[in-house]
């Protein structure tokens, strides 16, 4: 073989090593941060499942806003009778 295929084959072979290296470190970063990502997303479930009794559902929110408006009707309908009466 001549120094030009010789060349050519050191060439190709660093061109495959660092391209292995570069993947390598990359697989790192990405396999770190998806750790990252996880342990977070696994503390914000957490967090939640635990807020989740602070808030109220759909039907108890409807149930408290029907019950809050018979309660102002009934205010409002008393008010007019006093001032009716004055």
């Amino acid at each position: 073989m001549t120094n030009i295929g010789w060349g050519a084959i050191i060439t190709l072979a660093i061109f495959v090593v660092s391209n292995i290296a570069a993947l390598i470190y990359w697989s790192a970063r990405i396999s770190t941060l998806l750790e990252v990502l996880q342990r977070e997303l696994r503390d914000m479930t957490i967090e939640l499942k635990s807020m989740k009794d602070v808030y109220l559902s759909k039907e108890a929110f409807s149930y408290r806003i029907a019950q809050s408006d018979k309660e102002h009707t009934a205010m409002w309908k008393k008010i007019d009778e006093l001032a009716g009466k004055m």
